[in-house]
């Protein structure tokens, strides 16, 4: 590839990790703030029950494309016929799926172990009707690198979302409000979707019979989509059992420290992996760029997420009370628990995005596989120690599958295991000490300081200490990443 192709697509890279960290930041930021609010308006048990409903939303949203649209970024040619395709098949499914998850709301409340789940689940099922055809523009956006306008529509969506959520939380519509927040967020990111892809000419709707294009992407497609159905179970699993052994109480707490830790990191890795697929998909065919380009990710990404994970942990029980209030204290250990796996999640989470760019998706789906093997024996034998042994089963059997998830890695890609791990040490080794500096802070601190002063002074002191030890350890990288955002795209 040429010098002048190569800047440029340094430049969409840099342009699209921009746009996409602004829109996570909003994101976020606003998600972050409808949150205090509702929980200070809305009773645990209205979290635990949208928690069970959301347990079927999510799922049912990883099958409204039927992992069509990620073949549309993959493919290194694409015919109009296929998109036509695409939409209309990814349409009718959304009707389809959305219709049997209202018909299915009653044995479905049953079977989760609440009957007032049965009309919050028929309203949601809305939801999918506006997915099935928002895959297509969405996807097409992100195949021409227009990060800007693919990000601006589900920024401007949570905003709407929220401010839906909190006027009914403020009117005392209970769940409804929540219910309301995520409806008005399908609606107003699919219609900008919509608009954006027409407006930037990349995509006009068709409406069209034939469907055998599909035929030529079934393949990759199922094997996406049923590796993130296997990885949703996985994720989920948690979930059903605190639901349905310990009740939504408890499933309000775990949820709350779920959401507040691994949600955010898992958000964060979007801000690399949303431009990551498009940029591997142009690279599959160089395979030292695409080696370059992946362990590079990895590292900002890490830069990223290790602080948060390691002073989130030990500021746990300081910060659910400073942020929450009191009333959410018990969701404190089994947040301090679940965020010792960011490390771990932040080193794998970009494996998926280089096996479906270069055509193995259905690496992942095996992957998955083990994953759910042996997550839920974990939580079945962690609930017996309540929310907190789930947590630790979470976080154990993550790393206990590290190894095995690095080694498939350097066999399908010949990236070694050894450059997989020194690639991101300096980080891990500087995110340990700050934790260890700001551990050991909490403990001298009388506890008469209060949570709020304890909190601020961690978070101070682990922050100073770890940005020292990146800059001392791998200020090439640090100053490689200030270099790539500023780069411009041509």
């Amino acid at each position: 590839m040429s010098i002048v192709a190569t800047q440029s697509m340094r430049g969409h890279v840099a342009t699209g990790v921009r746009w996409s960290a602004v829109n996570q930041l909003i994101q976020q930021a606003t998600r972050f703030a409808v949150q205090i609010v509702l929980t200070r308006l809305l009773a645990p048990q209205d979290f635990g029950l949208l928690a069970l409903a959301f347990v079927v939303i999510n799922f049912g949203s990883l099958l409204t494309n039927i992992g069509f649209s990620q073949a549309l970024i993959q493919r290194r040619t694409l015919e109009s016929d296929l998109v036509d395709a695409v939409f209309v098949g990814s349409g009718i499914f959304g009707l389809a799926l959305a219709g049997g998850i209202a018909a299915a709301a009653y044995p479905l409340s049953w079977a989760l172990g609440d009957v007032h789940l049965e009309h919050v689940l028929q309203a949601l099922s809305l939801v999918f009707v506006f997915q099935g055809v928002e895959g297509v523009p969405n996807s097409l956006l992100r195949r021409q690198m227009m990060f800007r306008l693919y990000n601006q529509s589900s920024t401007i969506a949570v905003i709407a979302g929220g401010a839906v959520g909190i006027i009914g939380g403020l009117m005392g519509a209970g769940v409804w409000a929540l219910v309301g927040f995520a409806i008005t967020e399908a609606v107003v990111a699919t219609s900008l979707a919509w608009v954006y892809a027409v407006s930037a000419r990349v995509w006009q709707p068709r409406l069209t019979w034939n469907l055998r294009p599909l035929k030529s992407v079934l393949g990759y497609s199922t094997a996406i989509t049923g590796n993130r159905m296997l990885f949703y179970g996985s994720r989920n699993a948690d979930n059903l059992i605190v639901g349905r052994v310990l009740g939504t109480v408890a499933l309000g707490y775990y949820g709350l420290a779920y959401r507040l830790m691994l949600y955010p990191i898992q958000r964060s890795a979007d801000v690399i992996g949303t431009v990551a697929l498009s940029a591997f998909a142009r690279m599959q065919d160089d395979r030292r760029r695409l080696e370059n380009a992946y362990l590079r990710a990895v590292r900002y990404l890490a830069i990223v997420v290790v602080p948060i994970t390691v002073l989130v942990s030990v500021s746990a029980p300081h910060l659910v009370p400073v942020v929450f209030g009191s009333q959410w204290e018990a969701a404190a250990e089994p947040l301090r628990v679940l965020a010792c796996s960011g490390p771990a999640l932040a080193i794998v989470r970009l494996n998926g995005a280089v096996w479906e760019a270069t055509g193995r998706a259905a690496i992942s789906f095996w992957i998955s596989v083990v994953s759910l093997a042996v997550l839920v024996p974990g939580f079945v034998i962690g609930v017996h120690w309540g929310v907190v042994g789930v947590a630790w089963a979470y976080s154990i059997t993550l790393y206990a599958g590290l190894a095995p998830t690095l080694w498939v890695l350097a066999r399908t890609t010949g990236i070694r295991v050894r450059v997989q791990i020194t690639n991101v040490l300096p980080v891990l080794v500087a995110g340990a000490l700050a934790g260890a500096l700001a551990a050991g802070v909490d403990a001298v601190l009388p506890e008469s300081t209060g949570h709020l002063t304890q909190l601020v002074v961690m978070t101070v002191i682990g922050l100073a200490t770890y940005i020292g030890c990146v800059l001392a350890t791998d200020r090439e990288t640090v100053m490689e990443a200030v270099r790539l955002m500023w780069a411009r795209s041509s």
